[in-house]
């Protein structure tokens, strides 16, 4: 015989379902919530703890970079370093540009000759040069100065009064058969660089004299060219 659905759902029926359901674990009581699993913080990376300041300086201290740069020795120049220059500064031509302030995109030639160069003790040096500046060509003694940077020599000239040319400033710097450096002349100035060579001196010929009446020919001839010279 089938129950019809009223019975089914009597009170009594209900609560035996019921206490059946949570018996076996298939639900909870009206009163109580569903456990909820325990909270985890998601996992972080902890930074390694930094270096105290101690601990810095001393690394610093004693790591470095593994080419670095030998300091350069500002003290004065040794002997060989004087004899050096002296032979590299003596009968030498140079060429190069040098630019106005404010005209820097038109190069202008330059050519001078060093003659010979004498040192004078400490960083003074006295200079020959051959100086052709404009329509002017002439040969000046130049006392100045040459410090060194290091082993490079800089040509140092400061407010020097050239005459009759002016008054010159200067820092030129010479390395390799190079110079580059600044210039000034009165209220102009700007800078230069170029080259700087070794002159060819040129070879004397030995004149040969085969008798004594060609040598006194020889000497009765200079001697007229100089009296027609010194009248």
């Amino acid at each position: 015989m089938l129950l019809t659905f009223t019975q089914f759902l009597s009170p009594t029926r209900i609560e035996r379902f019921l206490l059946m359901l949570m018996a076996v674990g298939l639900t909870a009581s009206p009163a109580t919530s569903i456990a909820q699993p325990p909270f985890v913080p998601p996992r972080t990376s902890i930074p390694p703890a930094s270096p105290s300041l101690s601990e810095s300086s001393s690394a610093t201290k004693d790591s470095g970079p593994p080419h670095a740069q030998t300091p350069l020795d500002l003290s004065s120049p040794t002997p060989a370093m004087i004899e050096n220059l002296g032979r590299a500064l003596s009968n030498t031509k140079w060429t190069g540009h040098f630019t106005l302030t404010g005209q820097e995109n038109s190069l202008k030639k330059e050519a001078y000759q060093i003659v010979d160069a004498f040192h004078q003790g400490e960083n003074r040096w006295l200079l020959t040069a051959k100086i052709a500046y404009g329509k002017r060509d002439v040969t000046v003694p130049i006392p100045l100065q040459i410090q060194w940077a290091g082993k490079t020599p800089v040509i140092t000239v400061d407010r020097l009064a050239i005459p009759p040319l002016g008054i010159f400033d200067a820092r030129v710097l010479m390395r390799n058969g190079s110079y580059a450096g600044t210039w000034a002349h009165g209220d102009k100035g700007g800078h230069l660089f170029g080259k700087y060579e070794k002159m060819e001196i040129p070879k004397k010929t030995d004149a040969k004299v085969t008798s004594d009446a060609e040598a006194n020919e020889a000497a009765q001839g200079h001697g007229n060219e100089s009296a027609k010279v010194s009248d």
